[in-house]
């Protein structure tokens, strides 16, 4: 045994031999895997030991309840202007970059299963539950949040614009308290897809 070695004997699930061999690749030995991430959970548990900004924001969001949302959405709503924070609205950029491809590139279907990911991602949304009808006509996304109805009623009409505007679908919104619903009918090329 090597100095300031120790030699570890155990074994682990198929997945984690699969993310194991995937990163081995990369960094060119299953030991090496290893310690980098022993280093990365060590910072994300520690974040005064932490310089990633990623690994940060993770801790913020969960720690602190911090939330993202566009500099250009901050700045409209900071200067009073809802209805400008409404129509200029980010959704059809953050998709389309979360999907790799322009919006008219994708099914309805991605396009909601992605707002999914990447609201739920922002943490303004605690979760979003989506529920596709079975004939395919459309679409329900309850979201779920913690704090009041002005929040609800803002975010209900932010995605109704875009999806009446940019998607070309119709939208009926109930709002309360910590969460609202979107009932959306898809767009009448994608009924029936």
């Amino acid at each position: 045994m090597k100095q300031g070695y120790i030699r570890l004997n155990t074994t682990i699930s198929r997945k984690g031999y699969e993310i194991l061999e995937k990163y081995r690749k990369e960094y060119g030995t299953q030991k090496a895997v290893i310690e980098k991430a022993l280093e990365v959970f060590d910072s994300m548990k520690n974040p005064h030991l932490n310089s990633d900004k990623d690994v940060l924001w993770v801790q913020l969001k969960e720690s602190l309840d911090q939330v993202a949302i566009s500099k250009r959405m901050l700045a409209h709503l900071m200067g009073g202007d809802i209805d400008k924070a409404l129509v200029d609205n980010a959704s059809q950029y953050l998709v389309s970059w979360y999907l790799g491809k322009p919006l008219q590139e994708a099914s309805f279907d991605e396009i909601v299963d992605s707002m999914k990911v990447v609201y739920e991602a922002t943490n303004v949304f605690r979760r979003i539950d989506v529920t596709h009808s079975d004939d395919g006509g459309y679409v329900q996304m309850i979201f779920w949040h913690t704090m009041d109805k002005r929040v609800s009623d803002f975010c209900a009409k932010y995605f109704k614009v875009f999806f009446e505007d940019v998607l070309n679908c119709r939208v009926v919104y109930y709002t309360q308290n910590i969460s609202f619903v979107l009932h959306i009918e898809k767009p009448k090329k994608e009924k029936g897809k």
